[in-house]
């Protein structure tokens, strides 16, 4: 029967169904012959994976451990999902198996299975790839994993390289990642940033909302802040950061530093009709918004 589900023709759906609902003794070691044999039902690989892994666990999981031995013959989804279930002690000390995973990385097309395994395993040979990857990230939560596989072979300086390449790529995605990660390592880079003139102002800007998305990032502008080293077009968008912040104490250090308006004497301020019936001067206003109030430091589209 085994021989038959394993090697037959491509139209032994119905008696695969029985081994895949099967429970029986020998039915572990069926399926493995199943996702190792060149006759492997393809796309549907993943569904007697996970028959194997409903086994008993006396059965099965000795069956699923064999076939980490064998990725090599197993469908590429099957070959992902094995891979991701071994010990990362077990790869270290075993060379053929860990060079066999370097191979499967490299046949990965996903961002983040890639980096699950340089975070997993310490692989440095894809961090190039992580890196290409990272300028296609279009939302934190895409460049997140990618940061922090980066930053588990120590290459948080390659990073820090993407992030001051002149290519006309946002940056704003691996910032906020930066700031998610929360490491010593990665608010440091932001703070760097910030801090340097040579940098365009957008970039710096980007760089102080993500600290400022931290606790610890918060932190640490209040610091600058409390030393005079914060530049002077970062202070609002900081300002802005800390009043938001959730712990109380940053909240009420930074009514030290960035008073808040006061809103209590409504008087004031003209009706609306009065403002309505005012004459604008368009040019003066240009002015103030680009240049004495700098309202278009954080008031912009794009």
């Amino acid at each position: 029967l085994v021989a038959s589900l394993v090697d037959g023709d491509r139209d032994t759906q119905a008696p695969r169904d029985i081994l895949w609902r099967s429970r029986a003794d020998h039915t572990p070691k069926a399926l493995v012959q199943l996702l190792t044999s060149s006759r492997s039902p393809g796309d549907s690989s993943l569904r007697y994976l996970r028959a194997l892994q409903l086994q008993p666990e006396s059965r099965g999981d000795p069956a699923i451990s064999s076939l980490a031995a064998r990725l090599d013959a197993c469908e590429l989804s099957v070959a992902i999902e094995i891979a991701k279930r071994i010990d990362p002690a077990t790869v270290r000390g075993d060379v053929a198996l860990r060079q066999t995973i370097a191979e499967l990385v490299e046949t990965i097309q996903v961002p983040d299975q890639v980096a699950l395994f340089v975070h997993r395993f310490r692989f440095k040979q894809p961090r190039d790839r992580l890196i290409d990857f990272l300028r296609q990230a279009g939302s934190p939560s895409e460049a997140y994993p990618l940061v922090q596989a980066l930053a588990s072979i120590d290459s948080i300086s390659a990073v820090a390289r993407f992030m001051t390449d002149e290519s006309p790529v946002s940056k704003q995605p691996v910032a906020m990642a930066l700031a998610e990660l929360g490491s010593p390592r990665s608010l440091q880079l932001l703070e760097n940033i910030l801090l340097d003139a040579s940098q365009p102002e957008d970039l710096r800007l980007t760089c102080t909302r993500a600290l400022g998305s931290h606790e610890h990032g918060q932190l640490m502008l209040l610091k600058l802040v409390s030393e005079d080293q914060l530049p002077r077009p970062l202070q609002m968008v900081t300002g802005e950061a800390l009043h938001a912040a959730q712990t109380p104490e940053i909240r009420a250090e930074a009514v030290q530093w960035f008073p808040l308006p006061d809103t209590t004497r409504q008087d004031r301020f003209p009706q609306l009709d009065e403002l309505l019936a005012r004459q604008g001067n368009s040019e003066r206003g240009q002015a103030l918004f680009f240049e004495k109030s700098k309202c278009a430091t954080c008031h912009r589209v794009g």
